[in-house]
């Protein structure tokens, strides 16, 4: 229990969890559409062996493609708004380092991507989250998540979301 407030609180005051004895590294392994899956990481009894995001989320297009090179991701939770991820703004691109509690699996020393097919995003919060995903030319995938609880751990497990961007239709064709 103790581990869980201290993450709670390094969480909601934005401070990299190393603060608790977590680890503050990145690289975590792990409107349309969205499916998910349960957590694959776990130390002793199967329970998490290090702190873990809530969500990893992973974003496409339906049907295949690339993503909109303007893709966002808005994330808000209890512990306030944080800050726009732009796919073609490398200044968006921050790491729990930098404060953030959404971390994207891109370089933020290269390029913003001309063509990227998928993107990962970790988004470590505590309780019910609401997500934002858009780009032009697709409707805005929204949704409150809320974390999956481990009884046996008591601790919240990273739900796996898959999000399928879809594209808008035109109106006015046959």
């Amino acid at each position: 229990m103790t581990l869980r407030l201290c993450r709670a609180a390094s969480l909601a005051i934005a401070l990299p969890l190393v603060a608790c004895g977590g680890s503050a590294q990145s690289g975590h392994a792990g409107g349309g559409g969205s499916s998910e899956s349960g957590s694959s990481s776990s130390g002793a009894g199967g329970c998490p062996s290090s702190p873990e995001p809530a969500f990893d989320l992973t974003l496409a297009v339906k049907g295949g493609g690339y993503l909109p090179s303007d893709t966002t991701l808005d994330v808000d939770w209890s512990g306030g708004q944080e800050p726009t991820f732009a796919l073609d703004d490398v200044s968006t691109w921050l790491t729990l380092a930098d404060g953030t509690n959404v971390e994207c699996d891109l370089d933020p020393t290269a390029t913003p991507p001309v063509e990227i097919a998928s993107l990962v995003c970790h988004v470590w919060t505590l309780g019910p989250t609401h997500i934002d995903a858009s780009g032009t030319g697709y409707e805005t995938w929204s949704a409150t998540l809320s974390p999956d609880e481990d009884e046996t751990c008591e601790e919240p497990r990273t739900r796996q979301i898959h999000v399928a961007l879809v594209a808008l239709t035109d109106a006015g064709a046959p």
